[in-house]
C-alpha cells in the first residue's frame, strides 16, 4: 500500500469572509462563527509554536519531530482557559468532557510514536493506518473495524469546522489504494501510521488533500 503525501504546509489563517459573516449574521449564528474563529486562532497559535519547536530541533527524524509536536500540543491544551461567561457554562462543561477524552486519545496514541508501518498490523510491533486507529480506541474500550473504509462510517459525522481532538479523519481511496485514516489531536495536527515512516504526527495538510469524512466516536 502506498500513500502519496506532500510536504508540510502552513496552517490556514482567518479570511475576510469569516470576519464579514461574524459581523452580519443573526446572534445565534454569530455565536457559532465566534466559536469557529476562536478555534482557528488557537490553531494558528499552536502551529506557530510547533514551527518554532521543530526549527529548534535541527533534525528531520520523524520520531523526534513527532514527539516535539506532541509536547507542544499537550502544553497548549494544559494552559488555563479564559474566564467563561455564566450563560456558556453548560456548553463549556460538555466541551471540557470532550477535550478530556481527546487528551486521553493523544496520551495513548503517543506511546506508539515510531512504531513501524506494517500492512495489516495491529500491535506495537507494527501498525497500519486503520490498525493504529483501532488499536488506540480499543484501549479506550471502543471497538472499531480494522478497515479504513469502514472506519469512515463509524460514530457520527461532523464537519471539519467542528473537528475536535479524538475525531477520526478519513480519506477515500486515492490516498493509497484503500484510503487513509488518522486521529485528530488539535491545532490542525493528526497522529497516524504512514508507510515508510511508521506512527508520526503531522499537519492535516501534510496528507495533500482535505479529509473526505470526519467521524466522532467519543
Amino acid at each position: 500500500m502506498q500513500i502519496s503525501l506532500k510536504a508540510p504546509q502552513a496552517a490556514a489563517i482567518f479570511s475576510l469572509t469569516a470576519v464579514f459573516l461574524f459581523t452580519s449574521v443573526v446572534p445565534s449564528q454569530a455565536s457559532e462563527v465566534q466559536t469557529v474563529a476562536e478555534t482557528q486562532a488557537e490553531s494558528q497559535l499552536l502551529n506557530q509554536r510547533i514551527d518554532a519547536a521543530v526549527a529548534d530541533l535541527h533534525t528531520d527524524d520523524p520520531a523526534v519531530v513527532s514527539a516535539a509536536i506532541v509536547q507542544v500540543v499537550e502544553e497548549q491544551a494544559e494552559e488555563p482557559q479564559a474566564q467563561r461567561s455564566a450563560q456558556n457554562a453548560s456548553a463549556d462543561t460538555a466541551a471540557d468532557a470532550s477535550a478530556g477524552s481527546g487528551a486521553q486519545v493523544l496520551s495513548i496514541g503517543k506511546k506508539y510514536l515510531g512504531v513501524p508501518y506494517v500492512f495489516g498490523g495491529f500491535s506495537p510491533s507494527g501498525l497500519d493506518c486503520s490498525g493504529f486507529v483501532a488499536y488506540v480506541y480499543q484501549q479506550m474500550g471502543i471497538s472499531l473495524p480494522h478497515q479504513s473504509q469502514e472506519q469512515a462510517t463509524v460514530g457520527r459525522a461532523v464537519s471539519m469546522a467542528s473537528v475536535q481532538p479524538g475525531d477520526i479523519l478519513s480519506w477515500k481511496p486515492g490516498v493509497g489504494p484503500t484510503g487513509h485514516v488518522a486521529i485528530y489531536i488539535g491545532g490542525g495536527q493528526i497522529i497516524h501510521a504512514v508507510p515508510g515512516q511508521g506512527v508520526i504526527v503531522t499537519s492535516v495538510a501534510w496528507v495533500g488533500s482535505a479529509p473526505d469524512a470526519v467521524r466522532r466516536v467519543l
